[in-house]
């Protein structure tokens, strides 16, 4: 094997969680000390770097000024969750299209130019030279009273680290906790209190998201999905292919067009691909699909077999109506539809055509009498014809 020509030193702002965003957080809150650090952790090294996606402008900006007098050299580039993935990062650090490949040597990550890498995150950088590696930092979001950063240490349980967000909210019932993101898994409430954060976790990376009533399953997940599809780097086929496709199938199942076969295709899917996926996000992204199931599979399949969003979330299965002891015929409500869905004149019941109906809201917003609603399955007697106020029997 070639002689190595020289080691160099890489702090990496890369791999965020897109609904938290550690990574920037720290760089913006701790631009002084972060760059302290790395002067440090790379001071035998024969180059020290920082690399910071581009997106984060704040932390280019305030880093950069400080860094570069110290003879650190600030790399900006693309960012995606696969960067997580050291020879990705490499990719991505040298300006090249984000994608891991084989290397030979993991200690060093050598491969590029024959120069030996020493790859570390910028938490662990700034943990280190702090003190502070017994402890993690997390976005937690969703039905808590106070979302935002919380500092957890590790053996704290997810119990405890939703009680640093403010708790749960008041009159809100917990459907399910995804814990790290795309990349992570769906927790049920009743394992709050068993659910350990340990070091090098590999789902306790960043963000913790609170799901309640008001919360769809089938449209939730289809959004973390959304996520993986755009960040795989499309390299394995396996992976590539496989966001897609459970983006498209879930995307199906909020739209009321999908099949009672495809749970059971999803699960398959999700189990060929954690096995075979090139790389750690693709075999890690699978997790959502099957603990979405394994925690809300009676709300997703009822999408798929009852037709029904019981959260109200899914425009699809969503029906309008006026009901017809409040309707004054004001016409309000026909007054703010975009889309001329309803029909009436004034001193008459009002009524809501839905095949035109884009399910907007607005004519529920300036209804002072209330009489518009959400209805499911089982819906109000409504007249057929405009029909003169109070006369409806």
């Amino acid at each position: 094997m070639d002689q190595v020509k020289q080691t160099i030193f890489i702090c990496s702002g890369a791999g965020d969680d897109r609904r938290a965003q550690i990574n920037r957080e720290l760089m913006e809150k701790h631009a002084q000390a972060l760059v302290d650090a790395v002067k440090e952790a790379g001071k035998d090294a024969d180059a020290s770097y920082i690399y910071i996606p581009a997106a984060y402008t704040e932390a280019v900006k305030e880093i950069t000024p400080l860094a570069e007098p110290l003879g650190i050299k600030v790399v900006t580039g693309d960012d995606s969750p696969v960067c997580r993935d050291k020879t990705a990062l490499i990719s991505a650090f040298n300006g090249k299209i984000i994608r891991p490949y084989v290397e030979e040597d993991q200690e060093t990550y050598r491969g590029y130019e024959n120069i030996a890498k020493i790859i570390v995150s910028v938490e662990d950088v700034l943990r280190k030279a702090m003190g502070t590696e017994d402890k993690k930092l997390l976005y937690v979001s969703g039905a808590v009273n106070a979302p935002g950063f919380v500092e957890a240490a590790y053996g704290t349980n997810l119990a405890e680290i939703l009680a640093m967000a403010g708790g749960v909210k008041d009159g809100s019932v917990i459907k399910a906790v995804l814990v790290g993101g795309e990349l992570g898994r769906f927790i049920v409430p009743e394992a709050l209190e068993t659910t350990i954060m340990e070091k090098d976790s590999d789902i306790f990376t960043g963000g913790v998201e609170v799901l309640d009533q008001s919360y769809c399953a089938a449209d939730f997940t289809k959004q973390i999905l959304e996520g993986a599809k755009a960040d795989s780097c499309g390299k394995c086929p396996l992976c590539r292919e496989g966001t897609y496709q459970f983006y498209t199938i879930f995307n199906e199942i909020t739209n009321g067009k999908a099949k009672n076969t495809d749970p059971a295709l999803l699960k398959d899917m999700a189990e060929t691909i954690g096995w075979g996926a090139f790389c750690s996000f693709g075999r890690n992204m699978v997790n959502v699909v099957r603990t979405a199931f394994d925690v809300m599979g009676d709300e997703i399949e009822g999408h798929i077999k009852r037709k029904k969003c019981e959260a109200g979330v899914c425009k699809s299965f969503m029906t309008l109506a006026i009901l017809t002891n409040k309707c004054t015929g004001c016409g309000e409500c026909a007054d703010a539809c975009p889309e001329d869905a309803i029909e009436g004149k004034a001193g008459y019941i009002h009524m809501i055509d839905n095949d035109m109906c884009e399910k907007c809201g607005k004519c529920m917003e300036v209804c002072e009498e209330d009489a518009i609603i959400v209805v499911g399955s089982v819906k109000p007697k409504l007249p057929k014809r405009l029909t003169r106020v109070g006369r409806f029997r």
